[in-house]
């Protein structure tokens, strides 16, 4: 009996490209949260992985809050960034371009 794929493990492959607009500063969303508490908890979690921020943002005017590490300085650093802050337990973790 052939095993059935992991549909999460194959979207945790799965990599978009789009195109980039703005600054082009490149982070590691670890995530996005509307609970400020809870935004400001994983900041505290990440102390000590480089420059991590809340960024608020209005999503359909509700407040987003999210945690980010960055600005990085190039891609090789979000790699690097995004496998340590996966390391620290948040596996949906994922490099923007904002």
């Amino acid at each position: 009996m052939k095993p059935i794929p992991d549909k999460a493990a194959q979207a945790a492959e799965t990599v978009d490209r789009v195109p980039v607009s703005g600054p082009g500063n490149i982070y590691v969303q670890a995530g996005s949260f509307q609970n400020l508490q809870n935004a400001e908890s994983v900041r505290q979690q990440l102390t000590g992985v480089g420059p991590v921020e809340i960024q608020t943002t209005m999503v359909d005017g509700t407040p987003y809050y999210r945690v980010r590490v960055g600005p990085l300085s190039d891609v090789p650093a979000a790699d690097s960034s995004l496998q340590n802050v996966i390391s620290h337990g948040h596996k949906g973790a994922r490099i923007v371009v904002d």
